[in-house]
């Protein structure tokens, strides 16, 4: 199957292509978030974490004089970015005939548990 859809959204939102044997990840530059398109049948998108980066993001901002609740915030805000690139690539595969399953939810409630004890675990330590 053709990439030209994908490679269209990460153009256009300046993502980064990682490409495994059956998944593609979609690396955004300024955010810990990305997105996962597993390959099969159907097509699986979901958003994936870069763990170590999220609690770099964390401790910096906390040093900062963030405050939890702004820390928060930002990341949703990343989140939500994250999704509606996610979207894109939703309607650019479906628009190339693929059928496509979306994770978004379940993986932005896996998302928001890690961060809850990430934010937890580094307010505890600075």
């Amino acid at each position: 199957m053709s990439d030209l859809g994908i490679d269209r959204v990460a153009k256009k939102y300046g993502l980064e292509v990682v490409r495994a044997e059956n998944e593609t990840k979609l690396l955004v530059p300024t955010s810990p978030f990305f997105i996962v398109i597993r390959e099969g049948n159907p097509t699986v998108v979901r958003l994936g974490v870069d763990e170590e980066r999220l609690a770099e993001v964390i401790e910096e901002m906390l040093e900062e004089g963030e405050t939890k609740e702004s820390v928060e915030d930002a990341l949703d805000e990343m989140i939500d970015e994250t999704i509606r690139m996610a979207y894109s690539v939703i309607s650019e595969l479906e628009r190339e005939g693929r059928e496509v399953k979306s994770e978004l939810l379940s993986s932005v409630m896996d998302i928001k548990d890690l961060l809850s004890e990430q934010l937890e675990y580094a307010e505890e330590v600075l």
